[in-house]
């Protein structure tokens, strides 16, 4: 049984994977963008 699963479990790991460091990447040229920083900076202080 596991034997049969275990292709699909690596493949969700991997998308999981996948998913989690691209939205990693997109937060870290986020950071990088000081445009965007001052944005969220002024929204978060209107909060």
């Amino acid at each position: 049984m596991l034997q049969k699963l275990a292709p699909l479990i690596i493949l969700l790991l991997f998308a999981g994977g996948a998913y989690f460091m691209i939205n990693g990447m997109q937060n870290a040229m986020d950071m990088a963008d000081h445009k965007k920083v001052k944005a969220k900076k002024a929204a978060a202080a209107k909060k």
